[in-house]
């Protein structure tokens, strides 16, 4: 899923050779409105930490539907503020989050606003995408960002927590379902 950029990464994962294998489904919710039907509710902000988190979360469990065997599964998300037909008001940014069975990762990282037009905002989402999902997939294989010095990507990794696992090591003295 991805909201607002990296537009580019959904044509270079579809052009692979046997693209139909490993890609599940795609989708653009462009529109606040795609947004909150995918989210299931009206996020503070479409491009925000928590929704790039939660479209993650909410792509991996849909694959986990469609592939109910036990493979290894990425859920992978882009949500971007990039330059547009008007000025913004706020900075040009971008979180891309991957979900796995061990835990989410997120990067993100804001523009220097005017150095860039939407091609090229874009291309960076597009090439961090693909390696978010490069990293997901352990592959050893990164696309260059281009990023001028004064541009800093943040990275977070957060493991998945593990209440049973966490009851029995004795961290925790109970749990609820």
């Amino acid at each position: 899923d991805r909201s607002g950029g990296g537009a580019l990464s959904l044509s270079w994962l579809l052009c692979v050779p046997g693209a139909s294998r490993t890609i599940l489904d795609m989708r653009v919710p462009y529109a606040t409105s795609a947004m909150r039907q995918i989210l299931k509710y009206s996020p503070d902000q479409l491009v925000s930490v928590t929704t790039a988190e939660n479209m993650a979360r909410i792509a991996y469990q849909k694959a986990k539907k469609i592939i109910p065997i036990d493979v290894p599964l990425v859920g992978i998300s882009a949500t971007a503020t990039l330059v547009s037909d008007h000025p913004k008001k706020g900075e040009h940014r971008f979180f891309i989050s991957s979900w796995t069975d061990a835990g989410v990762t997120t990067y993100g990282m804001n523009f220097l606003k005017g150095l860039r037009d939407r091609v090229g905002e874009d291309g960076i989402v597009s090439r961090m995408v693909i390696n978010a999902l490069a990293e997901a997939c352990h592959l050893d294989f990164e696309l260059p960002l281009q990023l001028d010095p004064s541009e800093r990507l943040s990275v977070n990794h957060r493991q998945h927590e593990d209440p049973i696992g966490q009851l029995i090591d004795g961290k925790i003295n109970s749990v609820t379902i």
